[in-house]
């Protein structure tokens, strides 16, 4: 039996994980777009890293990065998968809030317009605001590897206020 030169079965290991990434695609239920899921793309990242890791650790190159593209890629669907399931909590939990939901990359961007925290020409805080915040905070403890950042605009007659909210979420 003649060996498969290395090269192909590099080749081989590569073309097998981009179909795996393409059979991730589905329809984002927000949007009706097709998307790759993040558990997919965080697979296929995953693997990469694992793969380039694996081979230049020495050793049986092909051996080990095929040994790191299987951690790597376990990893990544892991964080994707949790990210996935994140964004979609947030979004079921804030339906109807006015606020609105954006997925970049590894961020998850709530969009709090002033209508929706404020009182018209008012530096109080929308006594609605607070069935938000109760929202964002129950899908913060169910997914408590998340890390919190509040940027706040200054807008000047409700800067004290902006900078209260951002203290009490801390």
């Amino acid at each position: 039996m003649k060996s498969i030169p290395r090269f192909r079965r590099i080749s081989a290991v590569f073309c097998i994980a981009a179909l795996l990434i393409a059979g991730c695609a589905s329809t984002d239920p927000w949007t009706g777009e097709p998307r790759v899921s993040r558990t997919g793309s965080g697979a296929g990242i995953g693997a990469g890293v694992g793969a380039v890791i694996g081979a230049i650790s020495g050793g049986d190159r092909l051996k080990r990065a095929a040994i790191g593209a299987g951690i790597g890629a376990l990893t990544g669907a892991a964080v994707g998968n949790y990210m996935d399931r994140q964004e979609e909590e947030l979004r079921r939990q804030l339906r109807g809030t006015g606020v609105s939901v954006t997925r970049r990359g590894d961020e998850i961007i709530l969009n709090m317009p002033g209508n929706v925290t404020f009182d018209f020409d008012s530096a109080a805080l929308n006594p609605d605001f607070f069935d938000v915040l109760n929202s964002v905070a129950l899908v913060l403890e169910e997914f408590d590897q998340t890390v919190l950042n509040i940027l706040l605009p200054a807008m000047n007659p409700r800067k004290d206020a902006l900078k209260i909210v951002g203290s009490s979420l801390r």
